[in-house]
């Protein structure tokens, strides 16, 4: 259930919390990656690299970054209180977090030299289908003639959300996925393209 939970929070990209990516560190202390923009790390002014020593008191050396995160996490407008060591300072410093809404965009862009679009996808959660379907409205708007898509790290997520991306590329009707079953346990199904596809950016033979 725990596990699923966590699946779960991963794909909506929406929680409340500090705003930031973190991971333990070779030492085993727990560090800020990157903050997220507007969040409240970002507004404090911390940064990445920085060692989170303790939330509300408690250490989190060798914690699970699962544990300390979900200590982070908590209703919109309550309070958390982070110790924080950064490189060059003589001594840890004590920050009065007040959580907030974070919502997580699960896809990045750019427009590349040569009028190539790169759109990265990090995972399918519900909103995925919708901000792609923006990013390849502004590609199609600033003249973008072809197309990388990164699905590098991307841990998966909804099938549907994926079905829908694949049908901004693909003729209707395109094969894009199938199951497979256990005769007499879970029937064979086949996912095709609907009538999403906008783009003339085409990555797949009809």
């Amino acid at each position: 259930p725990e596990e699923t939970q966590r699946l779960l929070e991963d794909l909506h990209r929406d929680y409340a919390g500090v705003g930031a990516y973190v991971s333990n560190d070779p030492k085993k202390q727990f560090t800020i990656s990157r903050p997220i923009f507007g969040g409240p790390v970002y507004r404090a002014g911390l940064m990445a690299g920085d060692v989170i020593l303790n939330i509300d008191g408690v250490d989190t050396t060798g914690m699970p970054v699962e544990d300390a995160v979900r200590r982070l996490k908590g209703p919109p407008g309550t309070s958390v209180v982070i110790s924080v060591f950064r490189r060059g300072w003589p001594e840890p410093k004590d920050f009065s977090l007040v959580r907030s809404r974070i919502v997580i965009p699960s896809v990045a862009y750019d427009v590349l030299p040569g009028k190539v679009g790169f759109l990265q996808i990090y995972s399918f959660s519900d909103e995925t289908a919708s901000e792609v379907a923006k990013v390849l409205d502004t590609f199609d708007q600033q003249g973008v003639l072809s197309l990388i898509l990164d699905l590098r790290w991307n841990g998966g997520g909804y099938l549907n959300a994926a079905v829908d991306i694949a049908s901004e590329f693909l003729n209707t009707g395109s094969l894009v996925v199938s199951e497979k079953g256990r005769a007499g346990v879970y029937e064979d199904r086949e996912h095709r393209s609907h009538t999403l596809r906008r783009t003339g950016i085409h990555i797949a033979p009809d």
